[in-house]
Parts: structure tokens; C-alpha cells; sequence
């Protein structure tokens, strides 16, 4: 598997008060957050995305995989409007391991609402 380079980024980053923080020194640049956007050059995950982010202090404390799909309007629903994120397969890691589900599907009723 070869990593593609030119479209991936990286943000590093440190969390407001880490300075502040018991043995931290003064002028510290140790990086406490980062965000990875990464393509992998192959030609099933062609123009896929692949996100990563970890960081300390964050507002939840979970270690997870969401796989998000692309979300396309079927000519349906282009006048009803369409979701704007796609279906969602989420991999919870820690704290709860376990797999949840989002699907976007329309109502069974008459009119066309979309489920969310």
C-alpha cells in the first residue's frame, strides 16, 4: 500500500493552557493535536479520504472509526432536498466498543421526507 503525497495535509497543533500545565516548560512547542487528511494510492480508494485526528484534552474522550460514504442526491430528491452527509458506519474503539449505524432513507409515508 503506497500513501499518495500530493494531496495530503497535516495541522499540528497545542491546546489553549498546556504551557500552564505541571512540568511543561515555559516555550514548549510540543504538538498535543493533530488532523490527517491522507489518500491512498490505489485504485479501489482513488479520491477517498482517509481522516485521522488524536489529541489530548479533547471534548470526548473516545477512540473511534467513521466511515463516512459519499452522499449523492438521486434525481428523486433533488426538489425535496438532499441530506448532506451520507451514510455513516461508525467503529467505537473505547470507552463502549461497538458498531452504530446512520442510514439516510426515505419516510415510508406518502410524502418525501427524508429519514436522518
Amino acid at each position: 500500500m503506497e500513501v499518495s503525497k500530493e494531496e495530503n495535509s497535516v495541522i499540528k497543533a497545542q491546546y489553549q493552557g498546556y504551557i500552564g500545565e505541571p512540568n511543561v516548560v515555559s516555550k514548549s512547542q510540543t504538538e498535543t493535536f493533530v488532523a490527517m487528511k491522507m489518500f491512498i494510492n490505489t485504485p479501489r480508494f482513488e479520491g477517498v479520504p482517509f481522516y485521522v485526528r488524536a489529541g489530548k484534552k479533547m471534548p470526548k474522550e473516545v477512540v473511534e472509526i467513521s466511515v463516512v460514504f459519499i452522499q449523492t442526491c438521486h434525481i428523486l430528491f433533488k426538489e425535496f432536498g438532499c441530506p448532506e452527509i451520507g451514510n455513516v458506519i461508525t467503529f467505537r474503539i473505547q470507552p463502549n466498543e461497538g458498531i452504530s449505524l446512520r442510514f439516510i432513507a426515505k419516510s415510508p409515508e406518502q410524502n418525501w421526507d427524508l429519514i436522518r
